[in-house]
């Protein structure tokens, strides 16, 4: 159970919460007009999240046998076309809420209605919305409402 499952797991979460969007496990970086495509939604606006890690944190559980737990930090990050006319910043607070809710649900336990995000790791904490704001994106400068949701999660294995 390797962070590349664990972010698997959450992008299929976002991908069913926004289904109309491109969710990816990496930071799209893009140089080129033509590569923006991979980036745009069926509704024809940049529309898409990003899943990466932010930070690692090692903890010590037993000194003397080299046992230490993992804590990763994870960003969701998503990117939704601003258009005033049709009333985006409205529509991408729901996609928000949507998403928050769906990885919510899954980092609980059993008990909690979840699956621990498919049983990948031993605790997830609740998602928090970090930052959400305006963002400049790609070579041909599109400006996205841009949202930040962070989520620490341990997984099931002792370095």
């Amino acid at each position: 159970m390797t962070l590349k499952d664990i972010k698997a797991r959450i992008q299929a979460q976002v991908k069913t919460a926004d289904a109309g969007s491109n969710v990816y496990t990496f930071r799209r970086y893009l140089t080129a007009e033509a590569d923006q495509a991979a980036l745009i939604g069926p509704d024809g606006r940049f529309h898409f999240w990003h899943i990466y890690r932010e930070m690692t944190v090692l903890t010590d559980l037993v000194i003397n046998q080299g046992f230490a737990q993992q804590d990763d930090t994870l960003v969701i990050e998503g990117f939704y076309g601003v258009k005033d006319a049709d009333d985006t910043e409205e529509a991408f607070d729901l996609i928000v809420d949507a998403v928050l809710q769906a990885i919510n649900l899954d980092r609980r336990s059993a008990a909690g209605g979840g699956t621990k995000l498919n049983g990948l790791v031993q605790t997830a904490e609740t998602p928090a919305l970090r930052k959400m704001d305006f963002h400049m994106y790609g070579p041909s400068q599109v400006l996205c409402h841009h949202v930040e949701i962070v989520m620490k999660v341990t997984p099931r294995y002792l370095q």
